[in-house]
C-alpha cells in the first residue's frame, strides 16, 4: 500500500509508510523538488547523517578532520565525525597513501550498512 506523503514529497513511498514515518521524525529528508528518492541508492554520507539523527547523538566539531576526503564544508561532516569518534564508522587508507578516506559519495554496500546499524544499536546515546 503506497502512502501519500504529508511532508511535502510529490512522490509516493511504497514501504507502508516507513519512509514517511522517518521523515516525520526528522531522521530523513527528501532530495529536493518534492522528491523523496525511495528507489534511489544511498551514499555513505547520507547513511552517516541518518544514523546520527536516528540515534540523536550530540555532534561535535573536531579541530582536525578524521578523513582527508571529508572537509568541514561537507554537509555530513559533523555526522561523520561524530560516528567515527564513537567507532560506528571507519574509513580506509586513501589511494596514494595520504591518510584515511571515508569515500562519502560512494554508495554503501549491504554488509557495510549492516555493520554500521549493529554498531549504532550497541552504542550508548
Amino acid at each position: 500500500m503506497a502512502i501519500r506523503s504529508s511532508v511535502g514529497f510529490n512522490t509516493y513511498a511504497a514501504y507502508d509508510g516507513t519512509s514517511m514515518a522517518a521523515a516525520h521524525a526528522g531522521v530523513v529528508n527528501g532530495l529536493g523538488g518534492g522528491s523523496f528518492g525511495t528507489n534511489q541508492n544511498i551514499s555513505r554520507v547520507q547513511v552517516a547523517v541518518i544514523v546520527q539523527r536516528a540515534r540523536n547523538y550530540p555532534g561535535g566539531t573536531p579541530t582536525i578532520a578524521t578523513f582527508s576526503d571529508v572537509p568541514a564544508s561537507n554537509f555530513g561532516y559533523q555526522a561523520i565525525e561524530t560516528l567515527a569518534a564513537r567507532g560506528i564508522i571507519s574509513g580506509a587508507a586513501c589511494l596514494g597513501g595520504s591518510g584515511q578516506c571515508f569515500r562519502p559519495n560512494d554508495t554503501i554496500k549491504r554488509g557495510e550498512l549492516s555493520k554500521v546499524v549493529r554498531r549504532a544499536i550497541e552504542s550508548q546515546p
